[in-house]
């Protein structure tokens, strides 16, 4: 089955292991007929306060217990950035974190404006 849908995953360019686990990601999408390319990463150096703040978005709410805030709102801009192509694009995207690996065809599941995350590939859930 070819994908039609654009793909990308989220690499930290000048990090090795994001490079290395992303080309991971990117060659399990080759098993499966899915052409994903890497998206740079916002991280802490590109000042992603300043992000939100031009994006109108407030900064609580992004304590978490297993990251420091800085990587964890740098984290968030990534997706947004993502978000915001797929809304400039007027199509639907698959987002992977560098370390997703695929290990089946992702399901065909049906795409109601919302977002699907899926954490295994036979068990879609919808946030």
């Amino acid at each position: 089955m070819r994908y039609n849908m654009k793909a990308f995953v989220i690499t930290i360019m000048n990090h090795q292991g994001s490079l290395e686990t992303s080309w991971r990601c990117i060659e399990s999408g080759y098993k499966y007929d899915l052409d994903i390319k890497r998206f740079e990463a916002i991280t802490p150096r590109d000042e992603p306060l300043t992000f939100l703040e031009q994006e109108g978005i407030p900064r609580e709410g992004f304590e978490e217990q297993y990251s420091r805030n800085l990587n964890c709102i740098s984290a968030f801009c990534s997706h947004y950035s993502l978000w915001q192509k797929c809304i400039e694009l007027d199509e639907e995207i698959l987002i992977f974190e560098h370390d997703a690996v695929l290990t089946g065809p992702i399901p065909n599941v049906p795409y109601t404006l919302s977002l699907i995350h899926i954490s295994e590939p036979t068990r879609p859930e919808r946030i």
